[in-house]
Formats: C-alpha cells, structure tokens, sequence
C-alpha cells in the first residue's frame, strides 16, 4: 500500500536536478519546458530546475537517467547537518521522496559524496539509518543521497526521486549486452520530430528499444522492427508483449541494406548501428554503411528524418559528406558508459 500523506501533492516551487545523456542535454531541457519547469543551469549530463507542479508528474520524464529532489544547506562544512537546525530537514527530505512509493521500495539507502568514508560522514550514514530505519548500503541502494558542495556556496543534498534509477524501464524483460539505454533511445525518438501518422522503420531493432519508445512518446500509423537475428526479434517481441504489446509495432526479420518496403514509403527512421565492439566488425561495417545509407535513402519520402547513432566515425562522416540523398542536420557528441558514439540527424533530399 502506499503511504498518504498532504506532501504528496505539494505544489510549491521546489529545486531538483535531472540526470541525462551527457550531449542530450538540449532534448531533456525542452521535455522540462514543457512541463513548465524553469531551468536554473545545466551542466555535463545534469539540469537543474525549479518546478512548481506536483513532484509525481516529474516521474514521466522520459529523456531522464534519473532526477533528485535538491535541498541547500548554509552551512561551512558537512558536519553543521548534523546539527539539530538542520538536520531534520534532511530527514524530512528523505521522508518526503518515501511517501511517494510503497513502504516495501526503500529498505535500504547509499550516500554519495566526496570522503564518503570520513569520520563526518560515517556519523551522517549512521544518524540517517537510526532516524529513518533503512540500513546504508552500497550503489545498488534504495535511495540515494547525495552530499556536495552548492554551486554558490555552502552544502546541498540530493534525494533521488525513485528507488531505482528513471531510465530503468519495468518492460525491459529482455537485455543484449550494450543496448541502448532507454533515455537515449527517447532523445532519438524525439529527434525525428515524431508525427502520429508516421511510417516508422527502427533498421537492426534488436531488443527493441527505440521501437517501444517510440510508442511511449505518443500513436504512429504503424512501427516496424527490422532484425536478421532471429534471437535479437525474439527478445524485441518479449519487451514488445511486456510493454503491453504495442499493437502498431511489427517485427519482421530482414537485413538492414535490403529490406521489404516500397520506394518513398517512410517518413521516420532509427537505427542504432553495430560499432565493432560488443556486436558487428569493422570489416563487415565498410560494406554494411554504405548499403545501409542507401536503402535507407531509397525507402525514405522526402523531408523524411533518420536519426542514427554509431561509434564508426571515421567511416560514417566521409560517406555522409558523399551522399547527395542525406543532409545531415546535427551531429550530436554523446557520452555512453565511456564511449563517446555520434548521433546524426539526417534528413531526405
């Protein structure tokens, strides 16, 4: 059961910050505008903001890895919050994000700060577990609490919102190694400039992530899956069904430099391309781009976006700057668990 609690539907303008894909920054700002947030600052992969709706609206935030609930502290050193002043307000802090889930989701926390294993914050874990009854843990805690320095002086902690992490999807019964983080995959949805009576095409969906976001950020005419890994569909289908089984999405076995649709007939496109590393080589890529950027181009009405994302660099950019059907619109630096990929948005000419 949840709790109930008046908090719950607190409308006062409060501070937080939104973790995102550091190089998507500008996705996730435009996702907080409109739900009417007020954006304070921004930094590599993280958005401070000032929002006066109910805080539960902010656990839709789709572009977002996760988002904490800031509080700031005027006080010279870590310590002063242990103090009775302030000390209270932490809890209060930490006691406002569990009213939000059930009793069951926090048993335990992890704090995160510089000298997290200094005398000071050792008796910070230790007031925290005596005040709130949760047991401190290591990253894979319930709820995470932040301890830094404020950007203009004096301390600030972070609560996360949620016990798990928001990019962390609850269909997501199906993983391959380095697939695209759903956040990611969002930013790329959004990036087509997505319209409900798209013809959407999702090249080598794998376990079909850019294709259940796409569903999740509003109706299309129709959502096609292309695999020729049989294993790679299977596990797309089994997010699909766990999803709610979209019913616009189809999967289809095909390759992604020959596939089944007729010439001009696609206005949405996605594809998160092998790199060489965790799937793919580079041998098989310099056959593969080139093939894949004309069939791509082929199947595309004019106008139509393709929204890529590839570690190839030095084989994508030369066949880009070639191609006479594709103007490439952005090419957006991304950091993904210390890779450093290029999405480019493409449009048909």
């Amino acid at each position: 059961m949840k709790r109930n609690s008046k908090s719950e539907n607190m409308t006062s303008v409060a501070v937080y910050e939104l973790e995102t894909t550091p190089g998507l920054e500008f996705v996730s700002e435009q996702e907080l505008r409109e739900r009417g947030a007020r954006i304070l600052y921004q930094h590599s992969g993280e958005i401070g903001f000032s929002y006066a709706g109910n805080i539960r609206a902010l656990l839709n935030l789709s572009t977002a890895q996760s988002v904490y609930l800031c509080q700031q502290f005027a006080v010279p050193r870590p310590k002063a919050l242990l103090g009775n002043t302030h000390f209270p307000m932490l809890l209060k802090q930490i006691e406002h994000i569990r009213q939000m889930a059930s009793a069951k989701d926090y048993s335990t926390f992890y704090l995160a700060a510089a000298g997290s294993e200094s005398s000071v914050m050792q008796r910070i874990k230790a007031e925290i577990a005596q005040s709130t009854g949760l047991t401190a843990a290591d990253e894979k805690g319930d709820l995470w609490l932040r301890i830094r320095p404020g950007l203009e002086g004096g301390w600030q902690t972070l609560v996360r919102l949620t016990a798990r992490p928001l990019v962390t999807r609850a269909w997501r019964v199906c993983n391959f190694e380095g697939a695209l983080n759903a956040a990611t995959a969002q930013a790329m949805i959004r990036l087509t400039q997505p319209q409900p009576e798209d013809t959407f095409v999702n090249l080598g969906c794998g376990s079909g992530t850019l294709l259940i976001e796409r569903l999740a950020f509003g109706k299309t005419w129709i959502a096609v899956g292309l695999d020729h890994d049989m294993m790679a569909l299977a596990c797309a289908r089994a997010n699909v069904d766990a999803s709610g089984g979209y019913t616009s999405i189809r999967l289809q076995r095909a390759d992604m430099a020959q596939t089944p649709f007729a010439s001009g007939s696609v206005n949405a496109l996605c594809a998160d391309l092998p790199f060489g590393q965790l799937s793919g080589s580079h041998e098989d890529n310099l056959r593969l781009y080139p093939q894949m950027l004309a069939e791509a181009a082929r199947i595309a009405r004019l106008g139509a976006r393709f929204v890529l994302i590839t570690h190839e660099v030095r084989l994508i950019e030369p066949l880009l700057a070639q191609n006479t059907a594709w103007e490439t619109e952005r090419t957006i630096r991304v950091n993904l668990r210390g890779l450093h990929p290029r999405i480019y948005v493409l449009r048909r000419i």
